[in-house]
């Protein structure tokens, strides 16, 4: 199973590479471009219609560090969000939906156990999308950037560990309005029913972006390491919350109770906390300007 997940991962490299984008960050762009400090991101479903808005909030760089200047979504990536993508709504061939799952671009439709599990319904869709594998979170991705014609992909933990410290780092003084996390005094019904708050229920940090501590741990790639998930969740005790706060997958253990085997490549059926957060690159908002710009 193990094997089969690389296999698919590189699939999912090489889709990049196909869309003509790298897995590394955006290239270098001079700081003298026109370049929006804010931009909506707006996409229509075709055969669904339906419509999808978030905002994109442009991070400058560190040169001393080698991180060039990104974008990072202001929210997690919601169910709403990914409704359509993950049942294959906006496809109207079936074999097709079918080709691309086992390619692993798409995940496999939830079964009714882990639709209840997630409690994936109409009044949760602007909550996050959590319990996605590595893999979940990258096909996304790879469709929102084939659907926009901008590079979109998961932060790099510099990236995330950048955008934490420019944001101020962890709020100590005012921990509680802006990190969800185990301690907090709504949290006991909200985990017993494996659930969250909607996104962007607590305060923003300096910059503008909600929930980078707590909420649901996010996906970031490691350039030379393992791919990791940060910066806790609502089942991570506020003690242990920080910008250095990581763990690596182990899929026996987060999908323990799963019930068949191999277990679901795409998504946790106990460690189900995790989900993602969006970085698109520069250089593709300059190459295709989105409707809608904010100027600096």
């Amino acid at each position: 199973m193990l094997a089969r997940t690389a296999a698919l991962i590189a699939a999912v490299a090489i889709a990049y590479s196909l869309l003509g984008c790298q897995s590394t960050p955006n290239q270098a762009l001079n700081e003298s471009e026109s370049e929006p400090g804010l931009f909506t991101e707006r996409l229509t479903v075709p055969i669904t219609q339906t419509r999808v808005a978030f905002d994109m909030v442009r991070m400058p760089g560190d040169e001393a560090r080698a991180i060039e200047p990104f974008y990072i979504s202001r929210h997690e990536v919601t169910w709403q969000m990914i409704y359509d993508w993950m049942y294959c709504q906006d496809l109207e061939d079936q074999q097709e939906a079918w080709a691309l799952i086992d390619e692993g671009l798409r995940p496999s439709p939830l079964q009714e156990i882990l639709a209840i599990t997630f409690q994936v319904g109409d009044n949760n869709q602007t909550h996050p999308a959590m319990g996605m594998t590595r893999l979940t979170a990258q096909g996304y991705c790879i469709w929102l950037s084939e659907q926009t014609g901008r590079r979109y992909r998961l932060p790099t933990l510099a990236e995330w560990r950048h955008a934490a410290q420019l944001g101020g780092g962890l709020p100590i003084d005012s921990f509680d309005k802006h990190v969800l996390h185990a301690g907090n005094a709504e949290v006991h019904e909200l985990t017993a029913n494996r659930q969250t708050l909607p996104a962007g229920s607590k305060q923003p940090n300096a910059m503008g972006i909600y929930d980078l501590f707590g909420s649901v741990a996010e996906w970031v790639t490691n350039p030379g390491g393992p791919d990791l998930i940060v910066g806790g969740s609502i089942n991570t005790p506020p003690a242990e919350i920080s910008a250095h706060w990581q763990t690596e997958e182990n899929i026996d253990i987060w999908s323990a109770s799963y019930p068949n085997l191999p277990y679901s490549r795409f998504w946790y059926m106990d460690y189900y906390f995790t989900g993602i957060r969006l970085i698109c690159e520069p250089a593709s908002v300059v190459a295709n300007p989105p409707e809608d710009r904010t100027a600096d």
